[in-house]
């Protein structure tokens, strides 16, 4: 799903969920508490331990989780979810408009569909499937994509972003972020500012205005291509690349030990 496409569910959300909350009431959980949430709330709290599953039918305009609380939603949707201190949010379904973990929260996705993720402080989100428009590390927060599809991926203010699979339409550092990346298929880069941004793999290679000085990446724009440790070739658009911002291409030590393994027995055949 396209970044267009998120947007408009969010919204959909956003006004579809308002129209019921006049019905709708609330609910508080506390201790270790549970509820399946098959209907409408306007607002959903959750405190201590305690859990809540949003299934088909359930929708929350707006939910906290507090403490070491968990939230799921495996169907519906929330309009607004915000998650505190060491709680934790996992998306499995279903559709969310816009997420924010603080603290220490983590936030797991590996389905349904997401329009905005920010983790702040030291929160944590981690995304193995499902489709998501913005997922973004801000502060000290810290943003894992290893499936699913991104159309933005963000790393600002000392975030970091680290990608290692899935597919990411276009990853912006910036204000001094951090970009890994390891994996995946990465349409574009842009690094501002004092940002960084690391490719691991190996066979690395600059065209179009971009060249290689060691492992340095020299150049504003161009293509880098190469591979990842596994193997699997990859082709990236670098569409701005700071003069502050710092660019390199890291060789993974397992891919240099494979390639080298695999030169000494093709000298070895040979001779």
């Amino acid at each position: 799903m396209n970044s267009v496409s998120l947007f408009v569910v969010g919204v959909f959300l956003a006004t579809s969920l308002v129209a019921g909350v006049a019905e709708a009431g609330d609910f508080v959980l506390s201790g270790n508490q549970h509820l399946n949430v098959t209907t409408a709330y306007a607002n959903g709290v959750l405190y201590d331990s305690s859990t809540a599953d949003v299934l088909a039918g359930g929708s929350i305009f707006h939910a906290y989780a507090n403490d070491c609380s968990v939230l799921s939603v495996a169907s519906g949707g929330v309009s607004y979810l915000d998650a505190y201190d060491t709680s934790a949010a996992n998306i499995s379904g279903g559709d969310v408009g816009y997420l924010n973990a603080y603290n220490t929260g983590v936030v797991n996705i590996s389905g349904g569909n997401v329009s905005s993720i920010f983790a702040y402080n030291t929160s944590v989100a981690n995304m193995s499937g499902g489709g998501v428009g913005d997922l973004g590390a801000d502060g000290t927060g810290v943003v894992n994509a290893s499936g699913g599809t991104v159309s933005r991926m963000i790393a600002r203010y000392g975030g970091v972003a680290n990608m290692s699979g899935g597919s990411v339409s276009n990853l912006v550092a910036r204000f001094g972020g951090a970009a890994n990346i390891s994996g995946g298929s990465l349409g574009d880069l842009a690094a501002y500012e004092t940002s960084s941004a690391t490719f691991y793999g190996y066979d690395f290679r600059a065209f179009g205005g971009l060249s290689l000085d060691g492992q340095r990446v020299v150049g504003l724009t161009g293509i880098l291509t190469g591979k990842w440790c596994d193997g699997t070739p990859w082709v990236t658009t670098i569409s701005w690349h700071g003069s502050e911002a710092i660019m390199r291409v890291v060789p993974e030590p397992s891919s240099v030990l494979a390639l080298l393994l695999a030169v000494g027995g093709a000298g070895a055949a040979a001779r």
